[in-house]
């Protein structure tokens, strides 16, 4: 196989480039075994380097061996405070729904709605260990969730926004979730479609306890509590120790039943930032924009590891091919978006469309 591509120059200003030379090493193979063989000391000089803010630092970067080893032994953090300590004035999510509105949040706003939603969070009786379901379609509510839970110390059940109420309960019960935090509806295609009916079906089904509603197609509400609405005592971010799970994410179970896979705080974000530097150099001047969802691994990987970086995350919530097939690249030019993620399926998806004329969207 030919590489289609060999670095050149500009490969020495890169996230990798700069990493390397910091470490003394020129040759890339070279660094490849120092990061298999030493991989204690690899880790350690990239997370140094990134400033995780530990509030006790580890003594170890591993322990034990497969399938159980513990990662940054006696490392106490929270994932939010490393999500959310950079210049507050730049821009750190973006959102466009499926109708063209956009929305966007500072890193010092997305500070403040974070705690204000762990108040209120808190305030229905959320804490350390509790699980919460996330059905949220893209958006900054999703991000903001997802950092609000971890705020508390609970654990996140993230949920794909396309199921119907069954694949929902079945997570939501193997999980125990105590709370659902559910938006009403979101437009498709141009249609509505309503997620708090199936909400309503999927906590009967699995006897969560309660509810919680992002509203944006104003469909009233029972029992349910309105998330906008909720309000409790500010306080800061729990104190986790490295291997305290902050997230229950489950298979699709298209080959069998679902099956939870549990993170930590000092895990699958870290690991999410590392790859965003290293593999896709990834810079605090930049914009990510990953086709997902947050019920997909996908989409907890690009919030969290983007907002560790520094970088601005981008949101969609709508089809990629709605009003028309070019809805991606109209996105990527009205954006300035730097990186772009699709999946295969999505391509496949493309392909019936044809190639848009390049002078179409500005891409530069």
């Amino acid at each position: 196989m030919e590489p289609v591509w060999y670095p050149d120059a500009r490969a020495q200003e890169t996230w990798l480039g700069r990493f390397m030379a910091e470490l003394g090493f020129q040759d890339y193979e070279a660094f490849h075994r120092y990061s298999v063989e030493e991989a204690e000391a690899f880790y350690h000089a990239f997370f140094t380097r990134l400033g995780v803010p530990w509030r006790a630092p580890y003594t170890r970067v591993v322990e034990g061996h497969f399938p159980f080893p513990r990662f940054f032994v006696g490392g106490r953090l929270n994932l939010v405070e490393a999500c959310l300590r950079h210049d507050p004035t730049r821009p750190a999510l973006v959102h466009e729904t499926a109708d063209g509105h956009v929305r966007s949040l500072t890193y010092g706003e997305a500070r403040r709605e974070g705690e204000r939603l762990a108040g209120g969070l808190r305030a229905l009786g959320v804490g350390r260990g509790d699980r919460v379901g996330l059905w949220l379609p893209m958006g900054l509510e999703a991000a903001l969730a997802l950092l609000a839970v971890a705020h508390l110390g609970g654990i996140a059940v993230p949920i794909f926004s396309g199921y119907g109420a069954e694949a929902a309960a079945l997570r939501l019960k193997d999980a125990e979730a105590k709370l659902l935090i559910v938006q009403d509806g979101f437009l498709r295609r141009g249609r509505r479609v309503e997620l708090l009916p199936e909400a309503r079906k999927a906590r009967a089904m699995a006897g969560t306890e309660k509810v919680a509603v992002v509203r944006r197609l104003g469909l009233p509400l029972e029992e349910e509590a309105d998330l906008a609405a909720l309000a409790g005592p500010l306080s800061p971010p729990e104190e986790m120790e490295s291997m305290d799970p902050f997230m229950l994410i489950y298979t699709s179970g298209t080959t069998g039943r679902p099956k939870g896979t549990v993170h930590y705080h000092a895990g699958f974000p870290l690991k999410a930032a590392l790859d965003l530097a290293l593999l896709f150099d990834l810079r605090e001047e930049d914009r990510l924009f990953w086709f997902t969802d947050l019920g997909w691994m996908m989409g907890p990987w690009a919030i969290l590891g983007g907002l560790i970086l520094g970088a601005t995350v981008f949101l969609y919530d709508g089809a990629p091919d709605h009003p028309g097939p070019d809805r991606l690249w109209r996105m990527v030019a009205a954006h300035r978006l730097t990186h772009l993620g699709l999946s295969p399926t999505l391509v496949r998806a493309l392909i019936p469309f044809g190639e848009a004329p390049v002078e179409a969207h500005d891409l530069s």
